[in-house]
């Protein structure tokens, strides 16, 4: 397995520091998870070369699952899975503008937008709520954003023949990483006066620790090349998440980590970090060769000295 560390130095910003994490953790999501996750109008064409964005949905194991889809019914499919809260209102931009022009579908996990109220918490029934949206007959790339990488993940260990490319993003995946925050034990007891969407996240993360268990002896069985995008000041998932995914991604073709200098959790939506997001998609595109980037042993030393304040990948 051959490690790539893409270094990308996003210019300014100020980001919050880890001694008053969880407040800082609780005022993002009170902030921004509610008009980033509303329930997405339905949507229209669009003018200006952009791909139009229809609804979709599949009958699976688990109900209905709703979701956004763009481009032609050619070629590679890419499939999107947001965290929680989330839904596929979070890939809008990936859809309107879908990367090398490829079909594109993005999907409202069960409990979340238009998929219907109830959060299913098995990762499994996660898995078997996205499997039915890959092609068959033609190659998938899955990428997952926070929790939805974690559910990517799972369908790449379990449909190894079918997902041929795996993007993970601010990646939620060491169960040793995972703790249960004190403004989440005081939601417990509040829960008719916490928003609904709030509510089911906190369901789905209350025991994701054991999931990930679950899942690590499955991480072996992923074989297609894998990205990791993750910001080196992510407070909501840890960067160490990074060292996790190295060490348990034995068998995959390649292990590519991009890293974004100064990046938060929410690099997905922020203008300077989506060109440097899609470059990551394009590299596990089948057929596509990441030689323009140093090449490290994932053991190597020259790991540890690099210096993050370079800028090696300029996004573009």
């Amino acid at each position: 397995m051959i490690a790539i560390r893409a270094l990308y130095a996003r210019g300014g910003g100020n980001y919050a520091g880890h001694t008053l994490r969880a407040s800082w953790n609780l005022l993002v999501l009170l902030a921004a998870f509610p008009t980033a996750c509303i329930d997405l109008p339905r949507p229209e064409p669009l003018a200006g070369g952009q791909s139009e964005v229809a609804e979709a949905t599949r009958l699976t194991a688990v109900g209905r699952v709703a979701a956004l889809r763009s481009g032609p019914e050619t070629g590679p499919r890419i499939l999107y899975l947001h965290g929680t809260p989330g839904s596929s209102g979070n890939w809008l931009d990936y859809l309107r503008d879908p990367i090398g022009g490829f079909e594109s579908f993005a999907i409202d996990r069960p409990g979340f937008g238009r998929s219907g109220d109830e959060v299913r918490l098995p990762l499994a029934d996660q898995v078997a709520a996205a499997a039915p949206y890959l092609a068959s007959g033609r190659p998938n790339v899955v990428v997952g954003h926070s929790l939805g990488a974690p559910i990517a993940a799972w369908l790449a260990a379990s449909y190894p023949q079918h997902v041929d490319g795996l993007v993970l993003l601010g990646s939620s995946l060491d169960p040793e990483l995972e703790c249960i925050a004190w403004y989440q034990v005081g939601a417990r007891g509040l829960e008719p006066v916490v928003p609904d969407i709030l509510n089911k996240a906190n369901d789905e993360v209350w025991d994701l620790d054991e999931e990930l268990r679950l899942l690590q002896p499955m991480l072996q069985d992923i074989r297609c090349p894998v990205a990791i995008v993750h910001g080196t000041e992510d407070t909501l998932v840890p960067y160490a998440n990074v060292d996790y995914m190295l060490e348990e991604l034995v068998n995959a073709e390649r292990v590519d980590v991009w890293t974004v200098e100064g990046g938060d959790h929410f690099v997905l939506w922020r203008d300077e970090d989506e060109p440097f997001v899609r470059q990551a998609i394009e590299s596990v595109l089948p057929g596509t060769e990441v030689s323009e980037f140093p090449v490290f042993a994932a053991d190597d030393p020259a790991l540890d000295e690099w210096p993050f304040d370079a800028t090696l990948a300029e996004p573009g």
